[in-house]
């Protein structure tokens, strides 16, 4: 294990998944070590087995910028995302292939949100929308308008509140974005 790597890419990397991972060393948890050596599969005689060769640190899926404008508040600080400033009534898209698994207002500090599940353990969400244009459920193409930008409390400018979660965990999107 190297610094950044987790159960999640390395299954990805090996075809297997997280669950087989633990299982096959003995994780209780999601943690685990930076050096720590791991079994990709269920024995010696396996082909996928193996001890671990750190893969390179590229995100498992590369997200697309979900609105045009400027990045006015990075990740950190008590922010779990990154705030995007751009026209009030500009496109939100979706920053990748997905299917929406949530659309609502009671989450709070979260107006208008939406979540979009990308894979097993990614979720993207979106928050400050003005008007949403996807039902729950639906399947969303990468670059699919799904809501339109609100206005800011501050300005007439539009605001799009954006959020990457790995495993349940806020990360960077930045580290995401291509």
């Amino acid at each position: 294990m190297k610094a950044g790597d987790n159960l999640y890419r390395i299954g990805l990397r090996f075809g297997v998944s997280v669950n087989q991972l633990k299982s096959w060393n003995n994780l209780r948890g999601d943690r685990v070590a930076v050096g720590q050596k791991l079994r990709v599969g269920r024995g010696a005689s396996s082909a996928r087995s193996g001890v671990y060769a750190p893969a390179p640190a590229v995100p498992p899926i590369a997200l697309q910028m979900p609105a045009n404008g400027r990045i006015v508040r990075e990740f950190g600080g008590g922010n779990r995302g990154v705030d995007i400033a751009g026209e009030a009534g500009a496109p939100v898209l979706a920053a990748a292939a997905g299917q929406v698994v949530y659309i609502g207002t009671e989450v709070r500090g979260y107006p208008n949100l939406i979540l979009i599940r990308h894979n097993a353990a990614l979720i993207t969400a979106y928050s400050n929308n003005a008007g949403v244009l996807v039902s729950n459920n639906a399947r969303v193409a990468a670059g699919q308008q799904i809501a339109t930008m609100s206005s800011s409390f501050q300005s007439n400018e539009g605001l799009l509140h954006f959020e990457v979660r790995e495993n349940g965990k806020a990360v960077n999107p930045r580290d995401y974005l291509r």
